[in-house]
């Protein structure tokens, strides 16, 4: 659940928040266009004693028939808290804690449950983070 730790393989992820909202036309300020942009924010510790590769295209959000939905590569770089770089492949070094936002260009229709992990392009199934918090 949100703010709970997750761990697959060398990475620890704790997801700090997730929220969804109506795109905007930068023409028309005001007015929306089909589809939501949804932003995960999360931080991932690397708890090993060597380097650590996180691959961007492995993490998803998941909705409630199982379809996977990637983060939006531009989108995700163009976010100021991500400092105008590619989180495609990011190597982080043994107790660094980084703290990271995805962004998700989503249809209308889909309400996102969970958000997927995967430590790294090897692991089999990676872990699950409901996208609520504990009651």
């Amino acid at each position: 659940m949100i703010g709970e730790e997750a761990r697959d393989g060398q990475l620890v992820f704790v997801v700090d928040d997730f929220a969804c909202s109506a795109k905007q036309t930068p023409l028309t300020a005001g007015t929306t266009t089909g589809g939501k942009l949804c932003t995960l924010r999360f931080t991932v510790k690397n708890a090993s004693s060597s380097p650590a590769m996180l691959l961007g295209r492995f993490q998803y959000l998941v909705d409630p028939q199982s379809r996977t939905y990637g983060a939006d590569d531009a989108l995700t770089r163009a976010a100021p808290e991500n400092g105008n770089r590619s989180l495609s492949e990011l190597n982080i070094n043994p107790e660094v804690v980084v703290p990271l936002l995805f962004v998700f260009d989503l249809p209308d229709t889909v309400d996102p449950m969970e958000a997927q992990f995967r430590g790294t392009g090897r692991s089999r199934f990676g872990i699950s983070v409901r996208l609520q918090r504990r009651a």
